[in-house]
């Protein structure tokens, strides 16, 4: 019985993890109707393709984040991919970030304005205070 409570306990926990953040959008209308709809913040990843490992590290630690756990029911997540440079998204993306290099985080408000500085400069500082940064305007 104990084991069977464990294993359902343990199933549990995985699937309600699992779910904070299933709604990441990458549509960039769609996003955009969402926040204005619901009147929130949207939280722009800006990735492609041709990232380095680095890049892919940044990512897994700010959505490994508590902090952005605590933030998830008040942001619509819309996640970019800019590497056609031909694509709408790609055009979103260097807006956003103000740079071409294909990787970044922006908070961008329901009228599709950027609010603040996007993070470009990665390290576990930055995506620190640009969460805190985040929470300050919610």
């Amino acid at each position: 019985m104990k084991k069977t409570l464990l294993v359902l306990l343990l199933f549990c926990s995985i699937q309600l993890f699992g779910q904070d953040y299933k709604s990441v959008l990458t549509d960039h209308q769609t996003a955009l109707q969402q926040a204005k709809t619901e009147d929130k913040p949207m939280l722009v990843v800006v990735t492609n393709n041709k990232v380095s490992e680095d890049s892919k590290r940044w990512q897994n630690e700010l959505f490994a984040s508590e902090l952005l756990k605590q933030m998830s029911s008040k942001i619509i997540v819309l996640k970019l991919d800019v590497s056609d440079e031909q694509s709408v998204s790609y055009r979103m993306g260097s807006h956003y970030i103000k740079n071409k290099s294909g990787f970044g985080f922006a908070l961008v408000d329901s009228d599709n304005n950027t609010i603040g500085d996007p993070l470009i400069d990665l390290n576990s500082k930055s995506i620190e205070d640009f969460l805190v940064f985040i929470k300050s305007k919610l």
